[in-house]
């Protein structure tokens, strides 16, 4: 029942509904094609380094008073919804994908911790976030726990794909936002 439902959502066959980057090909070149964008063709870029996750904390054992935990719904996908993380948003100065901005939007720049830099305009992949958003939170409200667990599926594998080097999106310094977020 997973499976079929990851089919529908992604628009995957069976067979491939676990390919993370196929996925995000389906759902974002439709909206690319919507605003008549044209993007690279996908492609192999040599692995840089490796990307760098968030920073853990060594623990120390012991008892203590007043301890906060938080759970953040859809870490990742939040990160990316909030700070508009986009391919189509991000200003890519060490590639031909660099795009050239006026002064006043340099002065409205997103400055992830790592240095990367967003345009504050409505990202594709923000937008399509927001609707799968809603519709997980549809499902969980049908008890539809299979295509709540689809949705999260495909939301959170947005965020891998970007330190793939065989994605057409591949970016590093995309990724690492994310975790330095």
């Amino acid at each position: 029942a997973l499976t079929i439902q990851r089919s529908i959502l992604t628009g995957m066959s069976l067979d491939r509904v676990n390919a993370s980057i196929a996925s995000l090909d389906f759902v974002y070149l439709k909206e690319t094609k919507k605003r008549n964008l044209v993007v690279q063709v996908a492609g192999y870029s040599e692995r840089e380094e490796r990307i760098k996750g968030g920073y853990v904390l060594d623990s120390k054992p012991g008892i203590y008073k007043n301890i906060l935990v938080l759970d953040f719904k859809s870490l990742y996908p939040s990160i990316m919804r909030t700070f508009n993380i986009d391919p189509y948003s991000f200003i890519d100065k060490k590639s031909k994908r660099y795009r050239v901005i006026s002064e006043a939007q340099k002065k409205k720049l997103i400055k992830a911790p790592n240095g990367a830099l967003f345009l504050p305009e409505e990202g594709i992949l923000p937008n399509i976030l927001q609707k799968l958003w809603k519709n997980r939170d549809k499902a969980k409200k049908e008890k539809n726990a299979t295509a709540s667990h689809a949705i999260k599926i495909l939301m959170n594998s947005f965020f891998g794909v970007f330190a793939n080097p065989t994605c057409r999106f591949y970016s590093l310094e995309m990724a690492n936002a994310i975790t330095h977020f």
